[in-house]
Parts: C-alpha cells; structure tokens; sequence
C-alpha cells in the first residue's frame, strides 16, 4: 500500500541517506524500473496488483541474484513464511516498524 511504501522510505531515507529509493505499486511498475536501474535491495508486499511478492522476487531473482528481498505482509500464515524463506527472502510482519525495517 502506499501508506506502507511512505513508511520504509521514510524509514530507509533516515538510516541510509545516500541510497536511491524507488517505489512501485505494481509488478508491471517493478519490471519496468529493474529493466532500466538495478537495485540492491527490494522490499516487496504479498498482495500486490498484477503478481503477488513471492512471485515477483522469484522473477527478479533470475536477473538480480545478489539483491537482498523482504517479503512485507500481514499474512502470517506459516506456509508463507516457509515460500519466503524457500526464496532466501526476509520476511516481515506488518505492522511495519522501524525496528522491523532496520534489522532488515
């Protein structure tokens, strides 16, 4: 959600002020920014339009295999977890904190 996308780059801004923040709300959005910048760090919701995260950085990972992912979701399901985990993504629960963000 966008309240949620403010939240991290608020957050992320404060704790690394030289990085280049870029926000999309769709997967359609994500392909075409990763297509032109590439990117060290993604945060990635589950309930996204067009593709959920997991699905989403299981496609990024074929081309940005050293980033780092965090899968963002109040869905605290245990299988979720596992698929993130399967994906060597980091999984975090909403509510987002900084705290949370940080130890990301």
């Amino acid at each position: 959600s966008r309240i949620s996308r403010n939240m991290i780059s608020a957050i992320a801004s404060g704790k690394k002020p030289d990085w280049d923040i870029l926000e999309t709300a769709s997967r359609n959005d994500a392909f075409d920014i990763t297509a032109k910048k590439s990117f060290d760090v993604a945060t990635l919701g589950l309930n996204m339009p067009g593709m959920d995260g997991l699905a989403l950085a299981e496609k990024l990972k074929k081309n940005y295999v050293d980033a780092e992912y965090s899968l963002l979701t109040a869905n605290i399901q245990e299988t979720i977890k596992q698929k993130a985990e399967n994906l060597n993504s980091e999984f975090i629960g909403k509510p987002i904190t900084e705290q949370k963000i940080s130890d990301f």
